[in-house]
């Protein structure tokens, strides 16, 4: 495990990655439902340039043949830019993703940031000896129902309306924050310099785009408009997108979706 010290930062509650992108359109996508049962968000903050790493990208990259994936857990990867002087560029870090941590670990009163680093719905997950990764069998056998359902329509090439629904929503609704992320899957690496010098990394639900909204009351619900597209720089076998309510004054994730899309071939013009 590799470990950064928090010396000073601006801590981010709403984060806007800034990526400057071409579109892509995608197609096919259908809504993705939560449903009532609350579905666990997994988030990793790892770097390729740093060796301990690889061991937590392949566990996150295997999730994607569980059969609960995206029915009782999302995964999302977020590669750091704080090792980026070691060596090696990662291609998938972004300033961004680090101001992410840097906040979690200061709502935890961390000194510290470090790789590879797993927080579960909003809740840091301090590895082991005998439990260097989140507790799967937990989440998947956990019954719980959430206080929230959300349900994604895709109105258009790159847009999403994310809408949710929840008994109490109305009190809460100004404490909540809608985040949703743009994922790739089946990404290869092949590391030519610093600690990773000559491995290749396969890499699953990495964050390609972040945005985060606040929920807006239109009539009757309570929703969030996103536009998710992907850095042209990268080329996924195929694309998902997650989306999930997070409470902006504790972190903690109150429920997720996650669905995968298909790609439509690409336009000439891009």
């Amino acid at each position: 495990m590799k470990i950064m010290p928090v010396i000073t930062f601006i801590c981010h509650v709403s984060l806007a990655c800034a990526i400057v992108i071409p579109e892509r359109a995608m197609s096919d996508a259908p809504v993705f439902d939560s449903g009532d049962q609350q579905i666990a968000l997994i988030e990793l903050f790892s770097s390729e340039g740093c060796s301990s790493c690889p061991p937590a990208e392949k566990w996150l990259a295997n999730l994607s043949a569980h059969p609960q994936l995206f029915r009782r857990f999302v995964p999302v990867e977020y590669h750091v830019d704080y090792w980026n002087q070691l060596g090696w560029v990662d291609p998938f870090s972004n300033q961004g993703f680090s101001l992410r941590q840097r906040a979690y670990a200061y709502k935890w009163k961390r000194p510290a940031v470090y790789t590879p680093g797993f927080v579960v719905s909003g809740k840091e997950h301090r590895a082991s000896l005998y439990q260097p990764f989140p507790d799967l069998k937990s989440l998947v056998g956990s019954k719980q129902k959430s206080p929230f359902r959300i349900r994604v329509f895709h109105e258009d090439g790159l847009g999403y309306r994310a809408t949710v629904t929840g008994p109490r929503l109305r009190a809460q609704a100004n404490n909540l924050l809608v985040e949703a992320a743009l994922l790739g899957n089946g990404m290869v690496s092949k590391v030519v310099s610093g600690e990773n010098q000559g491995r290749q990394l396969f890499h699953n639900f990495v964050v390609l785009n972040l945005e985060t909204k606040r929920l807006e009351s239109e009539g009757a619900n309570f929703q969030a408009r996103f536009r998710l597209s992907s850095p042209g720089k990268v080329h996924p076998k195929d694309y998902a997108v997650a989306f999930w309510i997070r409470d902006a004054r504790t972190f903690q994730v109150l429920q997720a979706v996650a669905g995968t899309l298909k790609a439509q071939k690409k336009d000439s013009s891009i």
